[in-house]
């Protein structure tokens, strides 16, 4: 399962972190991180 997959917005924190395979690399955590937050941002 790859990262860029997981729509952050319809996703909890855990969710998303069970969602991830063994070998995820942080680079990817990070990103995914940044596009929810991001997202989050422009909802306001």
């Amino acid at each position: 399962m790859k990262l860029n997959k997981i729509n952050a917005t319809d996703k909890t924190g855990a969710e998303i972190l069970e969602g991830l395979s063994e070998n995820f690399t942080f680079d990817n955590l990070c990103e995914s991180i940044t596009r929810y937050c991001d997202d989050n941002n422009k909802k306001r």
